[in-house]
């Protein structure tokens, strides 16, 4: 739902429904999941996550092909029905299909810190600034900077605390330990963002 929002934030495709949210969100993050699952579940070595495994795998294709169609649709309803241009569906096109290309060519690791860097963050970012420069006089860039670094130095160190108390064996285990943690911390800040957008 956030990844959703944020990203039709980002191509000023407001007004958005629930579904709507959560299809372009799936794009950005759990259709990357879904295509790798095998890669992010592989360090989880256990009956449990086999079985997740084969039974993602019988779903896989139609997940993935139903969730792209699923967001093509909407663009065509919204054109159609006159509530989103042909400007900003062709830049939310140009928008997945770059989110896309990089999980391809990066796999999903690189993918995802592609996208999160180059589209989710700088965009949450500026919208944040935004809404508390309008909300607070005389804020400035500066001040913005100073307020993430409590919130930055705190999230460092529970994540370093985190990989120490679970010790990874490999990068993947510990990216994946990573992926869990940063999003069960991150609810605040989705539901803060959904009414900062509302």
């Amino acid at each position: 739902f956030h990844f959703g929002q944020e990203m039709l934030e980002e191509y000023e495709l407001t007004q958005s429904s629930l579904v709507e949210k959560l299809l372009f969100g799936s794009v950005c993050i759990i259709l990357p999941l879904v295509h790798y699952h095998q890669n992010i579940l592989s360090p989880i070595n256990n009956e449990s996550a086999s079985y997740l495994i084969d039974y993602i795998e019988k779903f896989k294709w139609p997940f993935i092909l139903t969730n792209i169609l699923g967001v093509l649709v909407v663009m065509v309803i919204k054109q159609q029905k006159g509530k989103w241009s042909s400007k900003q569906i062709l830049k939310a096109l140009i928008g997945l299909g770059q989110i896309l290309i990089g999980y391809w060519l990066l796999g999903f690791i690189g993918g995802f810190t592609i996208y999160f860097l180059l589209h989710h963050s700088k965009n949450s970012f500026s919208h944040q600034f935004d809404w508390l420069n309008s909300r607070i006089k005389d804020y400035s860039i500066t001040k913005f900077l100073i307020d993430l670094v409590p919130f930055s130095a705190l999230s460092i160190a529970g994540l370093g605390l985190t990989m120490w108390f679970f010790n990874p064996e490999s990068f993947d285990a510990a990216f994946l330990i990573a992926l869990v943690i940063i999003s069960a911390v991150s609810v605040p800040h989705a539901l803060l963002c959904n009414r900062m957008y509302d």
